[in-house]
């Protein structure tokens, strides 16, 4: 995976929901968020969000 740009392999991701806000649906929040993509996150339990 060195090297790689994610904004290069995923041209056309407008938005991203995450379905689970534990420990891997945060990670990826933050990926795509910090890549600039707007995310949203749901969970079952809203005191996690």
């Amino acid at each position: 995976m060195e090297g790689k740009c994610l904004n290069s392999d995923l041209p056309n991701i407008r938005k991203v929901t995450c379905v689970g806000a534990g420990l891997i649906g945060q990670g990826w929040a933050i990926v795509f968020a910090l890549k600039g993509i707007p995310v949203t996150v749901h969970d079952i339990a809203e005191d996690i969000l």
